[in-house]
């Protein structure tokens, strides 16, 4: 299983690819670097899921590093006192399982892709180094939320993201069309991350206790309740009313707080104009802002899909909620003169299809289709 910690590699080479590009002394040196060092982190994710399928396995391995602790009152102190486990450490460091590998390829190939076609289409552009050191550190990010162990590290790397994405959509920031679009998606993204940062909240002060007493594969590891497999036990107990003070309503406020931070990246309506917006980047920074950000949604939706199921009726919500999205987008891209714009409502069409099937429970089938829609959408773009 040692050979998996590779994994993180494949998070460090864009973000290292992106610290070197600082030591370069033009930026076209800059491009090369960072598209050398995506792509040797593309190479390693191919290798890894090359390794996954020979020596199948349905086990999945976290490594992660803690870097401050925090100790609980005297009460579940005592209650966890015979699992040893008597602090709670957000930890941050890889997850990865069958789902890890084959999206950490997918968005590391696509990322790879795209520098490269950046390199070719953007050699005029003055400010090529910020370009591609940005997108460089967005892939990053990327691949890091897509490992994510547990919601903690998801939601510190949603908020880096959102930022490299105002700062890609607002390439052009002398350009107040430019600007203003770039802000207005930097505020609908934070929306998102808002949700998130909630249900984190609701995780800790509901669930948090239950988190810490629950087993972890590993007994010398402190269990923390923000992993999935923990937050997905944790639900299941406290959905049949085995944890005090947690009831179906916390269950349904939880999966709402989840499902409405994953429907923000995925563009589903009213949040789709963030997705629009990024017309008015250069075609580079539309290609990572539309293609890589949405990838985060829909991990998310499938990391917390075990809690989600709990939620009465919550998943026929975003079962409506994502045909409603694909049928509006479909008909705006009817209605649109400008090619971009046009493309991008078949983009947010296609999420909408995404989040239609994880409502029905189709999981694996929304998973492949996001696969296909990270090799389908810079294609169209």
């Amino acid at each position: 299983m040692g050979i998996y910690n590779l994994a993180f590699a494949i998070v460090l080479l864009p973000f290292l690819g992106a610290l070197f590009s600082f030591l370069a002394e033009t930026p076209r040196r800059v491009a090369q670097i960072c598209l050398f060092f995506t792509g040797l982190g593309a190479a390693t994710a191919l290798f890894l899921v090359g390794w996954r399928l020979r020596h199948f396995s349905d086990t999945s391995l976290d490594t992660v590093y803690t870097f401050f602790t925090y100790t609980p009152n005297a009460g579940v102190t005592k209650a966890i006192a015979n699992q040893n486990l008597r602090v709670f450490q957000p930890q941050i460091g890889v997850h990865v399982d069958a789902l890890t590998l084959v999206m950490l390829a997918a968005v590391t190939t696509a990322g790879t892709l795209i520098l490269r076609h950046c390199l070719l289409a953007s050699r005029a552009d003055g400010d090529l180094r910020r370009l591609f050191w940005v997108g460089a550190s967005l892939i990053a990010t990327v691949d890091a939320a897509v490992a994510a162990p547990n919601v903690f590290q998801t939601l510190l790397m949603w908020g880096i993201g959102g930022t490299l994405t105002w700062i890609l959509v607002g390439h052009i920031w002398h350009r107040p069309a430019s600007a203003f679009a770039a802000w207005r998606g930097f505020v609908v993204n934070r929306a998102g991350d808002a949700a998130l940062l909630l249900a984190f909240v609701v995780i800790l002060v509901k669930l948090g206790s239950t988190g810490l007493t629950l087993k972890t594969q590993d007994p010398d590891v402190i269990s923390d309740p923000f992993a999935w497999r923990q937050l997905a036990a944790a639900a299941d107990l406290g959905a049949h009313h085995a944890v005090a003070l947690v009831g179906t309503r916390t269950i349904v406020i939880l999966g709402v707080l989840l499902a409405v931070a994953a429907a923000v990246r995925l563009a589903q309506l009213p949040f789709h104009i963030w997705l629009l917006d990024t017309e008015d980047a250069p075609l580079p920074g539309i290609l990572l802002a539309a293609t890589i950000l949405p990838i985060t949604g829909a991990v998310l939706m499938a990391r917390v899909f075990p809690v989600l199921v709990f939620a009465p009726h919550l998943l026929s919500v975003v079962a409506v909620a994502g045909g409603v999205t694909a049928v509006a987008a479909a008909l705006m891209a009817l209605a649109q003169r400008d090619m971009a714009r046009l493309v991008l409502c078949i983009c947010i069409a296609q999420l909408g299809l995404i989040t239609a099937t994880f409502g029905t429970g189709g999981v694996s089938a929304a998973l492949h289709m996001t696969v296909i829609y990270l090799g389908l959408a810079p294609v169209l773009i």
